[in-house]
Parts: structure tokens; C-alpha cells; sequence
């Protein structure tokens, strides 16, 4: 079979002959959730980061829900940690991000890593030489993993560079910085 349409949800009713609490827990509920999973897409739309120069990870943040913003099940502050996405519901998270820097310099590396509670996972992370000629604005992607999240654990796109300058993220333009989660499986 192909092609088959999303079918609609029909709420419980009362005197169905299986119990509407049966209905409700094991067939309504466990669809609503699949057809309504935890997404989170955000990126820097008016809001950039500054990152010094050198080899710490600076966690980017996405303070604005201008542009692309959507947090279906409230993970997301924009004033409170604003560069993360707390995990609602525990299970296997579909995961990406990608950081964008200012054409100021063309010397050092840039870099991009996925940081769970602050740790970078293991092979989610790229980096790269600085572009040879500052007409050129470097955006990098994170490998996309699944990632186990409990309720609780949170998720970060972190960026670094070492150009001996100051550089900026981008914001408002189709390179800016991102993050992208989205629930996959229990």
C-alpha cells in the first residue's frame, strides 16, 4: 500500500462496548502522541552570540521566536537558558544543529558540536578551516544523530573559533544558526 492518507482521531465515546478508559489509555492517547510529537526548530533570527577567540565551546542561543520558531511541547525558553531545549518526555530524539560566524577573519577553525547537559555526544560535532576570503560567510552543520533524552536532559548547538578575533553568529538571513530536535521513538 502507498500513498495512505493521516487518518483523523475519533475521541472516546461513552457506551462504545470497549471501556472508554481502556480506549482513552491504550488507543487514543498513545495516537494523539504520534501524531503530535515533541519538535523543537529554532534559529537566530535578530539575535546573535559573540564568540571569543580561543578553544572553549560558547552554547548558542535562540532568544527571539521571530523566523523559524516551533516548540510544540514547551522545552524551550527564550529568557531563561536560552540556548536549551529541555527534553518534556523521555525517549530517542532526532538531532542537528548548525552555527554560522562573520566573514572578519580568514585565519583559525570554526566548529559546531550537539552538547547534552553540557557534554558534547560523541560524533555530532564538525569543524573547519576559516574561509580563504571574508566574501564568503561559513555556515556549518552538526552531523544529524538520535540521541536518548530523559525528561529533564537538555540539548545545546555549541559553536568555537580561533581566528584571534572576535566573530559573531549570523542572524536573519537563510545562514543563520539553528537547532533542530525532534522526538523519534521511545
Amino acid at each position: 500500500m502507498s500513498n495512505l492518507p493521516v487518518p483523523s482521531l475519533a475521541a472516546p465515546v461513552t457506551g462504545f462496548p470497549i471501556s472508554q478508559s481502556y480506549l482513552t489509555s491504550q488507543v487514543y492517547n498513545p495516537l494523539t502522541f504520534a501524531f503530535n510529537k515533541p519538535i523543537f526548530n529554532a534559529v537566530q533570527a535578530s539575535t546573535t552570540d559573540t564568540l571569543t577567540s580561543g578553544i572553549s565551546w560558547t552554547s548558542l542561543t535562540f532568544k527571539d521566536s521571530a523566523g523559524i520558531y516551533q516548540d510544540t511541547y514547551g522545552g524551550h525558553s527564550l529568557t531563561t537558558n536560552p540556548s536549551r531545549y529541555v527534553a518534556q518526555v523521555a525517549g530517542w530524539y532526532t538531532i542537528n544543529g548548525c552555527a554560522t560566524f562573520s566573514t572578519t577573519s580568514t585565519t583559525g577553525e570554526r566548529g559546531v558540536r550537539i552538547a547534552k547537559n553540557g557534554t558534547q555526544v560523541q560524533g555530532m560535532c564538525t569543524m573547519l578551516q576559516a574561509p580563504t576570503t571574508t566574501s564568503v560567510s561559513p555556515a556549518i552543520p552538526t552531523p544529524t544523530r538520535d540521541v536518548f533524552l530523559n525528561a529533564g536532559d537538555y540539548v545545546e548547538v555549541q559553536a568555537l573559533q580561533n581566528s584571534g578575533v572576535q566573530l559573531t553568529t549570523i542572524a536573519g538571513t537563510d545562514l543563520s544558526s539553528g537547532l533542530y530536535v525532534r522526538f523519534s521513538h521511545v
